[in-house]
């Protein structure tokens, strides 16, 4: 019988298996943002099976002919599974919710690895016998352009985390036995650089950010200018790697400040401002809201893919479950664009105002698992870092239920020296920061 291994990264030591019955010869390996799931390829076995992480057991299987590479996208709700043998070659597309395969994207022949970009909107497969990558537009689920040339039986691939570069390793390389790396432009889609390697590369991985993958920002409800942009990256050490900023029927973000965080590759935390207009009690108030946030958005030209958070932080809002369920269900339905959040108290001390009502609707949201929460409260007990510019400590509080809480305020109101302008600072993790917008 096959099984996987769960290490401890405190301790790199083996801590538990988890066996796997239905399957033959396991290959790829695919943990989902929230951390709940893992799904792993069965080459022989012709599944791709699914372990629960909370209880370390094999709950589902779903049947895929000949599995190798696989990827979640950054919102949880997809698993892209390369599959084929050395005469076809498809993509199988699994729903998380359901665990069964809705759609399959023909590629090249013999596909083997799999990357999906930091922003979900586009998946890189390599096909083995092609000597090509195909690039998946995920909105769709269809090919776009044609097959990129990459080099010799390419196999292992990655893309960088700002989603400009894709690295893929050449197995047979120059075909005299030296392996090489091919760098692809995402912008073109062609290859502007290959670098020599050793024998036989495979190079199944990720790129890793500096500090396991948080992500420092800011939030304000004033505009960015370039001034305060450039005083932050002074004080901080490095510049905000997002920003939150506030859309409504009176909130916009101007064009000067979409180009400022598109020339210095700064991401857009969407937050929705005209939630905080009184109590939040009603599921078809929710509704209206949710799509006035969609119309404003694309007004906005915010591109699909992008998380809205409902401002929901003030205790006179008192969210209802109904509230909650309304947003959610409206963002998260059949026809928006967008991706659903929220931004509020998740301290022990707000649970009448904010805890108990989201949590009883939690479990009813069309995909909790992408219901990401972004809180104005760190993990009780943990020392308030205050307005440290240079805090990387990610350790939200989070809700009893435990949904997938991405992005943490940790300081308000903090001035920033040399300007008159004052900020709150955030972190981020991988999901939260994947849900933002990159002009």
């Amino acid at each position: 019988m096959d099984i996987v291994a769960v290490i401890d990264t405190a301790t790199n030591t083996v801590v538990a298996t988890v066996s796997l019955p239905a399957t033959t010869e396991p290959f790829g390996v695919a943990v989902t943002p929230d951390g709940k799931s893992v799904y792993v390829t069965g080459q022989h076995s012709n599944t791709v099976e699914v372990i629960d992480t909370a209880t370390n057991t094999d709950v589902a299987s779903v049947p895929v002919i000949f599995p190798q590479g696989v990827a979640v996208t950054p919102d949880g709700k997809r698993v892209y599974v390369a599959s084929g043998t050395n005469v076809t070659g498809t993509v199988s597309v699994i729903d998380t919710a359901t665990n069964t395969v809705v759609t399959s994207v023909p590629v090249g022949i013999a596909p083997y690895g799999v990357a999906v970009a930091p922003d979900g909107a586009r998946v890189y497969v390599t096909n083995e016998f092609d000597n090509t990558v195909s690039v998946i537009d995920t909105a769709m689920n269809r090919v776009v352009g044609s097959p990129i040339p990459v080099g010799s039986v390419p196999r292992g691939v990655a893309v960088t985390p700002d989603g400009a570069r894709v690295y893929v390793a050449n197995y047979g390389g120059n075909g005299i036995g030296n392996g090489t790396v091919a760098v692809i432009d995402t912008a073109t889609n062609t290859v502007v650089a290959t670098v020599g390697v050793g024998v036989l590369p495979v190079a199944f991985g990720k790129f890793i950010t500096p500090g396991s993958s948080i992500l420092w920002g800011v939030d304000s409800l004033l505009p960015a200018t370039p001034d305060l942009f450039i005083a932050l990256k002074d004080q901080a050490g490095a510049p905000p790697a997002f920003w939150g900023r506030y859309i409504g029927e009176h909130d916009a973000l101007s064009p000067g400040e979409v180009t400022l965080m598109r020339n210095n590759n700064c991401r857009v935390l969407v937050i929705f401002r005209d939630t905080t207009n009184g109590e939040l009690k009603t599921k078809p108030k929710a509704i209206a809201q949710a799509r006035a946030a969609i119309r404003i958005a694309q007004k906005q030209m915010i591109p699909s893919g992008v998380w809205i958070y409902a401002d929901t932080e003030f205790p006179d809002q008192s969210p209802t479950a109904e509230w909650f369920a309304g947003w959610f269900e409206t963002l998260q339905g059949q026809g928006s664009p967008y991706g659903a959040g929220v931004y509020g108290n998740t301290s022990n001390g707000a649970v009448p105002k904010f805890g108990k009502a989201f949590c009883d609707a939690y479990p009813h949201f069309p995909n909790p698992a992408a219901a990401y929460v972004y809180t104005n409260q760190a993990k009780p007990g943990q020392p308030k870092p205050g307005c440290d510019f240079k805090n990387r400590n990610f350790d939200p509080a989070v809700l009893q239920c435990n949904p997938p809480t991405v992005i943490q305020q940790y300081a308000l109101k903090c001035a920033v020296p040399g300007t008159t302008r004052n900020v709150d600072l955030d972190l981020a993790n991988a999901a939260g920061f994947a849900s933002m917008w990159k002009p």
